[in-house]
Order: structure tokens, then sequence, then C-alpha cells
């Protein structure tokens, strides 16, 4: 009787082959500015966690790098809220942090839809 192939053997295999499909989602974060995310917007879910006070949103995405989790603040929160720009491309552009009067920053981003 022979061995058979061990589960990462076959899972090296499946990926040589393209036959294997992320299904869990990476965060993707804003570092710098010009950074860009372009990929086809597949919804948001908010998100309770222990590090926060209060709840966030987290925009998801189908990229070419994968499934991405992204966290863009209230803005774009409120731009993308409800189902208008649900399954379409976009290209959202970090343009850097912003200063407020009251001292505080955001950041900032131009987002574009892909015809």
């Amino acid at each position: 009787m022979s061995k058979s192939k061990s589960y990462k053997d076959l899972y090296k295999e499946a990926m040589n082959a393209g036959m294997v499909e992320q299904i869990s989602y990476e965060y993707f974060k804003w570092e710098e500015e010009g950074q860009e995310l372009v990929g086809k917007y597949l919804g948001c879910e908010t998100v309770q966690s222990d590090k926060f006070e209060n709840p966030f949103i987290r925009h998801l995405f189908d990229t070419d790098a994968g499934l991405l989790a992204v966290v863009c603040g209230a803005v774009i929160d409120k731009l993308l809220e409800g189902d208008t720009y649900l399954q379409k491309v976009l290209a959202i552009t970090f343009t850097g942090k912003q200063d407020m009067q009251d001292g505080r920053s955001y950041n900032s981003y131009i987002v574009k839809i892909v015809d």
C-alpha cells in the first residue's frame, strides 16, 4: 500500500493548478500618500473590537491581490452606504492626513468608479 499525499502536497498541487480560492480577508493598511486600492466592492460589515471603544466599519473588496478588508473612516463609510456601489469596481486613493481646526486629523481619500 502506497503512502497517500500529505495535505500540504495536495495544497501545493492545487495552488499550481490555480484551483485554490481565498475565502478570508486580509487587512489593507493605508500607509503612504498616493497608495491605491482597486477592486470590486463586495460590501461592508460592522466590527466590534476590544481595542476600540466604538464599533467600526470595514469595507470588503475583491482585488488582484485577493480579498481585502479596509477601514477608511466616516466620510467613506457614508459614501459607500447602501448598495449603490455594490459589485462595482472602485479605485480609492489615499491623499494623506488632513488637519482640522480643533487639532485633530483625518485621513483623506479620492474615490473613483471604474466603468
